[in-house]
């Protein structure tokens, strides 16, 4: 059967990072570079489509649908830093306005501000990583339509090859050596200094935000694969216009002898993140303690002891889904 002679549509498309909050938080005003780290995630791009199924209107209104998940997750984090900031705040100011350089602001309010202004720049990357990451993938989907087998290949190729590029002997063993070494010289220092020292939570702070940026660039990018192929899979496994070849990828991935072990491994990252920020709460409590940080160094070490061993059973399985993409890959091709 001949295949439907496909159109080009020229994609241009914002998405608004406030779309699912009340607009623009009003304390931005007191810290306007807060206005210059939210950047609307832009894509530009032409497709070809089957005319007859996909329209302009509908492919941008799906783009926005496929980010909004994302979104309010980013306005849920918007509301809870106003909160923090207002609860900064004294009773008599808690109805003025925000305004930039602010003489009658509290050093409470600007602490709560300035910390405010570092996180947002941490949920901004976050979130708009994953809305690049996930609307890219849906407009793929769209272009591919559902039974081009040689466009879904050449995409589990490519996030394949991101997960065998990585260092995954110790890719959770080294950031938990890192943080438990972080502790232990916290420890050490406010033994010296006293407990809340200022330059020891600062010199630890800075160490830990070292172990933050490699954790993303390692383990990460091993979740998003993951990610990725467990949606695919699911995908592919339903999908009776492709190969069975194609079809049994997918079955393969969402089969308990693979897609248990790739989940565990997403669900390790995500403990793994939430754990560094509680090193990061510790580190801005009112006085964190050399006593604490002793304790915290154990904890973090003792909970995290076993993930990479976790991860070497995924990149077992994830061998087996290598495998069977290059079966499919040379039926396709035939």
């Amino acid at each position: 059967m001949a295949e439907a002679k496909k159109t080009k549509i020229k994609i241009d498309k914002e998405i608004d990072m406030f779309g699912e909050a009340k607009g623009k938080p009003a304390w931005f005003a007191a810290r306007p570079e807060a206005e210059k780290v939210v950047q609307n995630p832009t894509f530009k791009r032409t497709i070809e489509v089957d005319p007859r199924k996909w329209k302009e209107k509908v492919i941008k209104d799906g783009m926005y649908a496929v980010a909004r998940y994302d979104l309010k997750l980013f306005a849920s984090v918007l509301s809870g830093l106003e909160k923090e900031i207002l609860k900064a705040r004294p009773k008599e100011r808690q109805k003025q306005k925000f305004v930039k350089n602010d003489k009658g602001e509290t050093k409470e309010e600007a602490a709560a501000l300035d910390n405010a202004l570092k996180d947002l720049k941490k949920i901004y990357i976050k979130t708009s990583g994953a809305i690049k990451d996930k609307v890219s993938l849906a407009l793929d989907d769209v272009e591919s339509d559902k039974g081009d087998n040689k466009r879904a290949l050449a995409k589990g190729k490519k996030a394949l090859e991101q997960f065998h590029k990585l260092d995954t002997s110790k890719l959770f063993a080294k950031p938990t050596a890192a943080v438990d070494d972080l502790l232990d010289t916290l420890n050490s220092d406010l033994k010296k200094s006293g407990d809340g020292d200022a330059a020891s939570l600062k010199k630890a702070m800075s160490a830990l935000q070292a172990v933050r940026k490699d954790f993303e660039a390692s383990a990460k990018t091993a979740q998003n694969v993951i990610k990725y192929l467990l949606d695919e899979g699911a995908k592919m496994a339903k999908d009776t216009k492709s190969s069975p070849e194609m079809q049994n990828v997918g079955k393969l991935i969402i089969s308990n002898k693979v897609k248990p072990d790739l989940e565990l491994v997403s669900d390790n990252v995500d403990d793994f993140e939430d754990e560094l920020d509680e090193v990061e709460e510790f580190l801005k409590s009112k006085k964190p303690s050399s006593v604490e940080a002793k304790r915290l160094a154990d904890s973090f070490t003792k909970s995290n002891r076993s993930k990479d061993g976790d991860l070497k059973d995924a990149v077992s399985v994830v061998k087996k889904v290598s495998d069977q993409f290059k079966k499919a890959a040379a039926s396709v091709k035939k």
